[in-house]
């Protein structure tokens, strides 16, 4: 039985069981995508091929002006928001003189999620819709060779699948730094991952209809040397996998001159309960902006900037406040204004660092993960808007 079917079926089953998130909802794999693109009728050129055979393509979109502009959806397969907002774009006109390109789907193989990728892993079939039924799958396909507090890990396919017992421990945990910090304290289990793709249980998503299981992988690659990363964190490696290394091929040949990269944030449940209680009325996104990293770029990014954040109170959407995003993110080597903040001691591997290679402005949106996809969705496009008119309008003043 071929890969191809299985996640097919998969996906069959997934919308059965009312699996449904917002915008588009017919599109919920990387070939979907791909096949959405290909039906846009707009130029559209092939950067590479993702994991799984679905094409990671970038659209041109709006005029003939240069500097290029890039927005980029997908950089991680949770954040679905941003997929669906760049396919907007490829949907309805976009209002800019400059040429847009839009890679809508940056990792269109983890896009699918964990069961999709299971079936692609085992070459066969498979249905999970929670951890007993995960357990019993894992157990069965592949090879089980670590044990950890309330996780276990297996072999299947080339691939790392993570069990975890989400009643006792939040799969983000393993995600956001843990399984590094072991990988680092275990040599045996760093021999085991190294090379390889993890997939987690999505613990990420709330109330968007679909379960850890179903869309979004929650997705950790490892280095050839041991390090475990999140796919954007490649962009300056040399093993970086296909879906990275055709992104900097692109971006390279035509050196943008800004950026929109669109992302989801978690940051309301790093918000203090106190701060949650105090009546001051919680956020629903936030922009990051990356240091200053040549003399004037802060001519062209700052007012980017807070044009999208004036588009979107205009819009009705609701930016943290600085209050909210100091709690958030701890007081380290950050600015803080209201609605974005600007890290001034970041490494460079992320996406929206590296492209500052060629970029004068680069910026990340943040809609809050916990608001329907469709919200999500309309928060990136009227801030990816209100983008596009302001930079179109620095470019014609300076001449």
């Amino acid at each position: 039985m071929g890969s191809g079917s299985a996640g097919r079926r998969a996906q069959l089953h997934n919308r059965e069981r009312g699996t449904r998130i917002g915008y588009f909802p017919e599109i919920v794999t990387g070939e979907d995508v791909a096949r959405f693109v290909e039906k846009c009728g707009k130029p559209v050129k092939r950067l590479g091929t993702a994991l799984g055979g679905a094409a990671i393509q970038a659209v041109k979109v709006g005029g003939r002006k240069k500097p290029a502009v890039v927005v980029k959806g997908g950089s991680h397969g949770t954040e679905i928001a941003g997929v669906h907002a760049a396919l907007t774009f490829l949907a309805e006109d976009v209002d800019s003189a400059h040429e847009v390109y839009v890679i809508p789907c940056g990792s269109p193989f983890d896009f699918g999620g964990y069961t999709r990728a299971l079936c692609h892993a085992a070459d066969e079939e498979v249905d999970v819709r929670n951890d007993d039924e995960c357990l019993s799958v894992l157990t069965r396909l592949g090879r089980r060779f670590y044990d950890g507090e309330h996780f276990a890990l297996f072999h299947v396919g080339g691939m790392i699948f993570a069990w975890v017992d989400q009643t006792k421990l939040d799969a983000r945990k393993l995600f956001y730094g843990q399984m590094d910090v072991l990988a680092q304290q275990d040599p045996r289990l760093c021999a085991e991952i190294t090379g390889k793709r993890i997939f987690y249980p999505n613990a990420i998503y709330y109330d968007d209809g679909y379960g850890p299981y179903d869309q979004g992988g929650l997705v950790s690659l490892v280095s050839r040397y041991g390090w475990v990363g999140n796919m954007n964190g490649f962009y300056d490696r040399y093993d970086a996998p296909e879906e990275v290394r055709c992104v900097r091929e692109f971006c390279e040949s035509i050196k943008p001159g800004l950026v929109l990269d669109l992302h989801e944030s978690c940051i309301n449940a790093r918000i203090p309960e106190k701060l949650r209680t105090s009546g001051e009325e919680l956020g629903n996104h936030f922009l990051i902006l990356p240091s200053v990293h040549v003399p004037g770029s802060e001519e062209t990014e700052t007012p980017v900037a807070e044009a999208m954040v004036a588009g979107t109170l205009e819009a009705g959407h609701k930016c943290f406040t600085r209050s909210q995003l100091e709690a958030a993110w701890g007081y380290d080597e950050t600015d803080y204004y209201h609605g974005y903040v600007r890290h001034r001691a970041r490494s460079t591997n992320s996406f929206f660092q590296w492209v500052l290679l060629f970029a004068e402005a680069s910026i990340v949106v943040e809609p809050r993960m916990d608001q329907p996809c469709a919200e999500r969705v309309n928060i990136h496009t009227t801030a990816v808007r209100a983008a596009l008119a302001k930079y179109g309008q620095i470019v014609e003043d300076r001449g």
